[in-house]
């Protein structure tokens, strides 16, 4: 099964990694270290331990960070292959299923939550005052942005100006957008029949 962790998590379960100042007296990479023949990052006879260089896996970037459901941080996450007995969710990650951008002929829709738990939680956070975006969708020359504020689920409309930058021409209440809907994908589907 293919998991994101951080790259220090991963280096302690990894049974090639180790520190060559001790063993070698050679200091590489400040001690973080890899034994590993197909290292990607090999100085002085020793190969470095990080999430660029693993054989193991790949460095997450901002894509895959977005689709694990984590905040961007350059460097921090691999993306490992590992046996599904072998999974941690303390500290691993599994892929989401939800995609993050729907495209139509007229619309596209970029998704601000990635799961239908994260669908419920800002549903119910909504009456806590949860400030948040929920969902934008571009429709040519003009934007709808789903926006709670104070308790409240509000539709900002901008329009782009003469300087091609986006400016806000109307905010209505929107609670109507997700009260009736029980999971993301109904909700992504009500959205595109409303804005087609």
């Amino acid at each position: 099964m293919k998991v994101l962790m951080e790259i220090g998590i991963w280096s302690g379960l990894c049974g090639y990694f180790y520190n060559a100042d001790d063993e070698k007296d050679i200091t590489m990479n400040n001690g973080y270290n890899c034994k590993h023949f197909e290292c990607g990052h090999i100085e002085l006879g020793v190969g470095g331990c990080h999430a660029g260089a693993c054989p193991f896996g790949y460095e997450a970037d901002e894509t895959d960070c977005i689709n694990f459901g984590v905040e961007y941080e350059e460097a921090a996450y691999i993306v490992v292959d590992i046996p599904e007995e072998d999974y941690c969710e303390d500290c691993m990650e599994i892929q989401k299923n939800v995609p993050q951008m729907a495209d139509t002929a007229k619309i596209k829709l970029e998704l601000f939550v990635a799961s239908n738990d994260e669908f419920q939680k800002f549903k119910n956070a909504i009456a806590d005052g949860l400030d948040n975006t929920l969902a934008i969708m571009c429709h040519g020359d003009i934007h709808y942005e789903l926006y709670a504020e104070n308790g409240k689920l509000n539709l900002y409309t901008s329009e782009k100006n003469d300087d091609g930058d986006f400016e806000t021409v109307d905010k209505t209440y929107a609670s109507e957008y997700v009260d009736d809907v029980e999971n993301l994908e109904a909700f992504v589907q009500k959205l595109i029949r409303l804005f087609l």
